[in-house]
């Protein structure tokens, strides 16, 4: 029961975080005069991004366990899969429970941004996938793509910088780390409907704490639970870890899309993409031996297959983007549903006793 309390502790920790997250980005956004699509792309998706490009890094550098470079890649490739997959049937479960109110079920969002971001993604995670099946003794060429994922990521980030539209009018909700002081306290009068950036910047690193702080919990305690019932590290990292440390960006985009925000929702997931398929990538390449197969029968079938899973939701998103200018419910759903085959893939080589660790946790 203890760690069951923990482990709802550490919901609540990632959810107040999530909000006042939200909240503060927005107000980030209107400060620095971006966008929605830049405040979607680059400043939610890379800020709460954090727990998750953490956790393999502490696994890879700072863990002397047998199995830590496992998690550890298991982590980063697990982040895009679960971005690409998971997050998209939230989004979908979203425009369908808020219908009523935003009276419609479409994602309706800046289709430039969402297409880029998306293009971005597919040539990075593409380029990572293939380092990830040249033979580990072809150093030269895997130091070239992970040499170029870095510049690839700063080229995004100009081009949406250049390319995004007008900052958003929208009334903000008031900075909630202020809302509620009393009115004596307050430099002047309605101080929380007109932050200042030290507010707005303090508002982001409380809640930056509270995500983090919630995602390690909740990954330790998942992780206690899935040894109990004795799952495998390879599954634990690849569906457990990164299903946790992805919570922050499904939540903000929840919250974005119950408030009719959704270039701000959508562009959480699709910047977080990039970002998941270039920081942290290059980490792996260069310092684990990233080597992956798609043998069935090899331990590192698993990974492999979540890599060909998240490289054909984002083509099937990007095609759907760049037709529709928009993206439907079925849209989702369908990029959604391939989590479940995922899952069903994890059960059978689990039962198989297919899911050992793998060579790249030793």
């Amino acid at each position: 029961m203890e760690h069951i309390a923990l482990l709802a502790l550490a919901f609540m920790l990632l959810v107040g975080g999530a909000e006042y997250f939200t909240n503060a980005i927005e107000w980030l956004g209107r400060r620095l005069k971006l966008s929605d699509s830049a405040t979607g792309s680059l400043l939610a998706a890379v800020g709460t991004a954090m727990p998750e490009t953490l956790v393999p890094i502490v696994a890879i550098f700072f863990v002397s366990s047998e199995a830590s470079h496992e998690v550890g890649i298991g982590g980063i490739l697990g982040a895009p899969f679960m971005l690409s997959t998971l997050a998209m049937l939230v989004i979908g479960t979203s425009l369908w429970a808020f219908r009523r109110r935003r009276m419609t079920t479409d994602l309706q969002f800046n289709p430039e941004t969402a297409s880029s971001d998306l293009q971005f993604f597919l040539i990075a995670y593409g380029l990572a996938f293939a380092a990830a099946l040249i033979p580990p003794d072809v150093h030269v060429v895997r130091w070239t793509i992970a040499a170029a994922l870095i510049p690839l990521y700063v080229i995004y980030m100009s081009r949406l910088l250049r390319t995004t539209s007008e900052p958003s009018s929208e009334e903000l909700r008031p900075l909630h780390v202020i809302a509620h002081l009393p009115t004596n306290m307050l430099p002047y009068p309605n101080w929380a409907a007109n932050p200042g950036l030290g507010s707005i910047v303090l508002q982001v690193v409380l809640a930056l704490g509270l995500i983090i702080g919630g995602a390690q919990l909740f990954v330790r305690e998942v992780e206690f639970i899935a040894a109990i019932v004795g799952l495998a590290p390879i599954v634990m990292s690849l569906l457990i870890t990164p299903l946790a440390t992805e919570l922050p960006e499904k939540l903000n985009s929840v919250i974005w899309i119950m408030r009719r925000k959704d270039t701000l929702a959508f562009g959480n997931m699709s910047g977080a993409m990039v970002f998941q398929s270039a920081f942290p990538v290059t980490i792996g390449i260069l310092f684990t031996e990233w080597s992956l197969s798609l043998n069935p029968s090899s331990p590192t079938f698993l990974p492999a297959l979540s890599c060909v899973l998240a490289l054909l939701s984002g083509t099937s998103l990007f095609f759907f983007v760049r037709r529709h200018d928009t993206l439907h419910l079925p849209h989702l759903l369908a990029s959604g549903s391939l989590y479940f085959v995922f899952v069903v893939a994890v059960v059978i080589t689990t039962v198989n006793g297919l899911a050992a660790p793998s060579p790249t946790a030793r």
